[in-house]
């Protein structure tokens, strides 16, 4: 359980792993990746990421937030023993022929120092912190031994002969390692010495029978000992006996140090299906939970002064105990149990969005929208009117504009540019809107741009990424152009993949993407990486891309390309997914925001394995509860996990005119023109208005500052990669 209680983590012995959210004991998604049985598992200090050690060889870094891989897998020829990630975003990992492997899972983190080379190994822990490496060496070695190593230093102490040793575990500030020997002593040594005993204590004199289970408390003070018939609780520096020993007539096979309702607890788990709660001040039991219809393997609590307390079962299930069951006491019940379940998502067809209640035009604030709701950006336009419409109802919800309430009337612009142009006169009259969200495209933009100037009504595109857009009079750019967006994410692809040389593949037939390719050719320039050749162009209105497999397959042989951009719509970007996977060419590639969409991950499935995707929005940076909100409504209006980005930009515009419009004393009964005059001149002098997408200032030349984020393509989601980086005008 993550330290927050937010989050469980459940995995099994053919390798599947399961990430649930404790409040809704809903499923966050299936962890895909590992072919062996998963061994270890840990969850970062900030409880978002969580680490899993796998029989397979591999150890991989999840985000909590989404289940969405985190980086490249640590891999090894052996099984990786242990996992951990540290709270300065670096991944660490020990496999069983000792080597020691560390990556950064976090943007910007510093992941070095020595790292030490253990002997091959039976047994490896790291503490909470990831600080210190608790080993055990295999029975190969001459002298098998227990080593600490501190790898903020790279030094190490040999705490003596691990011949005898059946568990082991170590203090979590890395002081003490206790030990159960086959004899059935347990012993505490300390590490700073070198081993040097602190205390034993015999089977004859501890009447311990078997010792299966030890554990520290969170702060190293004590030390649990579970047995085949209880529990007992000692200071882990003396020995001394805390409380009483408590009788359980089970083996004890896993203990968690925890709280709830302000007392401190120790959980036990047990091969009868039961978890034993016992009062860590007295040790005595107080409550036993049941559920299970065998033995419980495991238990773990959170990290909150009120821990949830989670246990794993060999019949298949994890229960969970919300802990007003188990506080106050003595008067308590037995815990209610919850198993953790997978929830459907609410029933929805693709494109259902938010119906604003109905606004007559006289006596309202008009603004409209002009997206694509049919052709082959039509899932973005669902995405961006869904959003648009939810902030229109929000508003009105609230106030609407001065006491006037908000209509939106929003047109498909995926016809021919005649009818677009049409469409934008007749926003402005008859419908007297005083402010136009779109258009999608920056080919629509071409045409519309200059429509608007002649009308005088204020236009402002949330999604056009074309450089210099935004030079026509009365229209802005609030998204980030193209030579914005790869100055900073092409640097960022090829470090990531450790790409040299590029192959471009371009669609010419989508809308506003031939003005890409300059982009992504001056951004290769400037950060030192070789363009190979021309594009290779995907053909209009094909599904069989199998040519253009052999293009790219042709560029691998002989210009010797390692990396792949690919600026296509949604739809070919998955089919060129899809077929370069079936194909067996495997290229990392930079893609373009236009395929960030849920059409892009229905068509390319699973394939879409280390495609790159700049983004405007990332829902997941820290402190962003209200966006996550946003996305959780948006998932629920469009039926889909996969919302577009800019849909949050048009969200963000729409709270931006309508706080232009309060603070210039618009309403309903404004003049329509000098109302467009006022809410141009505030879009003009737009600087860090704070939305659901960051801080967004509109640049005068076109384009806007803002931050632009990284996601990674993960089977059939987008997942955060690292931190945004915030993107400046152009001078």
């Amino acid at each position: 359980m993550s330290t927050d209680d937010q989050f469980v983590l459940t995995v099994t012995a053919d390798g599947s792993a399961e990430l649930w959210r404790v409040a809704a004991g809903d499923r966050v998604r299936q962890l895909r990746g590992h072919t062996a049985a998963v061994l270890r598992t840990a969850f970062d200090p900030s409880g978002q990421v969580v680490m899993t050690a796998g029989a397979d060889g591999t150890a991989r870094a999840w985000d909590a937030l989404t289940g969405g891989k985190i980086g490249h897998p640590l891999r090894s020829t052996t099984s990786m023993l242990a996992a951990t990630a540290t709270a300065n975003g670096c991944a660490l990992a020990v496999s069983a022929d000792g080597t020691v492997h560390r990556e950064p899972v976090r943007q910007g983190a510093v992941c070095r120092g020595p790292l030490p080379r253990p002997t091959d190994l039976t047994g490896a822990a790291f503490t909470p912190d990831g600080r210190f490496l608790l080993t055990v060496d295999g029975p190969q070695a001459s002298q098998p031994e227990l080593h600490v190593f501190d790898l903020s230093t790279g030094t190490g102490s040999d705490l003596g002969s691990s011949a005898s040793t059946e568990i082991a575990a170590i203090a979590p500030d890395g002081s003490m390692v206790a030990q159960a020997l086959t004899n059935g002593t347990v012993a505490v040594s300390e590490v700073a010495s070198g081993g040097t005993p602190r205390w034993s204590l015999s089977r004859s004199r501890s009447r311990f029978g078997s010792v299966d289970s030890l554990a520290f408390s969170p702060i190293g003070g004590l030390l649990a000992v579970g047995t085949n018939h209880g529990v007992r609780i000692f200071v882990a520096s003396t020995g001394k006996q805390s409380g009483h020993s408590s009788e359980i007539s089970a083996r004890v096979t896993g203990l968690a140090f925890g709280s709830a309702g302000g007392v401190p607890l120790v959980a036990a788990a047990t091969d009868a299906g039961q978890v034993v709660i016992l009062d860590e001040r007295t040790g005595q039991a107080i409550d036993t939970l049941g559920g299970h219809s065998g033995a419980a393997t495991s238990v773990a609590f959170g990290g909150t002064p009120n821990d949830r307390l989670v246990s794993a079962g060999a019949d298949g299930t994890a229960l969970l105990y919300p802990w007003e069951y188990i506080a106050p006491w003595p008067a308590v019940q037995q815990a209610a149990t919850a198993r953790l379940r997978a929830i459907e998502p609410p029933s929805a067809s693709p494109g259902s969005s938010a119906s604003p209640s109905a606004v007559p035009a006289k006596g309202s604030v008009t603004i409209g929208l002009m997206t694509d709701l049919s052709g082959s950006l039509s899932s973005f336009g669902d995405d961006i009117r869904a959003s648009t419409q939810l902030a229109v109802s929000r508003l009105n919800e609230s106030g609407g504009i001065n006491g006037s309430p908000i209509r939106l009337v929003v047109v498909d612009t995926s016809a021919d540019p005649t009818t677009a142009a049409a469409q934008l006169r007749s926003l402005v009259d008859p419908q007297h809107a005083v402010a136009v969200l779109g258009p999608l495209n920056s080919r629509s933009a071409q045409t519309l741009f200059p429509v608007a100037a002649g009308e005088e009504v204020p236009i402002v595109t949330g999604s056009a990424n074309r450089d210099g857009l935004a030079t026509v009079p009365w229209s802005f750019q609030a998204t980030a152009s193209n030579a914005q967006l790869y100055a900073i994410e092409l640097p960022r692809f090829a470090q990531t993949f450790d790409v040299a040389r590029l192959g471009l593949v371009l669609d010419n037939a989508q809308p506003g993407l031939e003005d890409a390719a300059p982009s992504v050719r001056k951004a290769a320039a400037n950060a030192g990486i070789e363009v190979a050749g021309g594009a290779i162009t995907i053909p209009a209105n094909q599904t069989n891309l199998t040519d253009v497999v052999r293009q790219i397959r042709q560029k691998v042989a002989t210009d010797g390309i390692d990396g792949l951009v690919v600026l296509s719509g949604p739809v070919e970007g998955g089919l060129l997914a899809r077929q370069m996977a079936a194909g067996g060419v495997s290229l990392p590639v930079l893609g373009h925001p236009a395929q960030d969409s849920a059409a892009f991950f229905a068509t390319a499935g699973i394939a879409a394995d280390e495609w790159m995707l700049p983004s405007v929005f990332d829902p997941y940076a820290p402190a962003r509860a209200a966006s996550l909100a946003y996305l959780h409504d948006m998932q629920r209006l469009v039926g889909t996990s996969d919302v577009a980005p800019e849909a949050a930009i048009y969200y963000d515009l729409v709270h931006a005119i309508a706080a232009i419009a309060q603070a210039k004393g618009i309403t309903a009964a404004s003049d329509p023109s000098a109302a467009r005059a006022s809410i141009r001149e505030g879009l003009a002098s737009l600087r860090g208005f704070q939305g659901l997408a960051g801080s967004t200032t509109i640049c005068p030349g076109g384009g806007s500052s803002r931050v632009v984020s990284t996601f990674l393509a993960d089977d059939d989601l987008a997942v955060p990669f690292g931190l945004g980086s915030p993107v400046a005008c152009h001078t």
